[in-house]
């Protein structure tokens, strides 16, 4: 038997299901209080402040409205011509409510 991961199912009583990324961008913005959040090729980016990274991280994990379970992927971006040359990217996964951010 085969399992379905559409985004029309529904979510936990109480829990907003995000199936546009829009609406998930502007929820982050909203309640994480980043520097930005937006859809870039249907991808949710939000870009966070390396001194709240760690709160904006844990807020994704434990906030039942975002529930990212799993860190998928972690790397390194580098930017030659800048003073502050490193960028981190998390990409993270919510098994339950179906969706991906990837946070700078």
């Amino acid at each position: 038997m085969a399992s379905c991961s559409c985004k029309r199912r529904s979510a936990a009583p109480g829990l907003f299901f995000v199936a546009d990324a829009q609406f998930l961008a502007e929820a982050a913005q909203t309640v994480l209080g980043v520097q930005s959040a937006s859809v870039e090729h249907g991808e949710v980016i939000v870009h966070a402040r390396v001194d709240t990274i760690v709160d904006v991280l844990r807020t994704l994990r434990d906030d039942e409205r975002f529930a990212c379970q799993q860190l998928m992927e972690l790397c390194g971006v580098d930017w030659p011509e800048r003073a502050e040359r490193f960028d981190v990217v998390y990409m993270l996964l919510s098994v339950t409510l179906n969706h991906r951010l990837r946070v700078l």
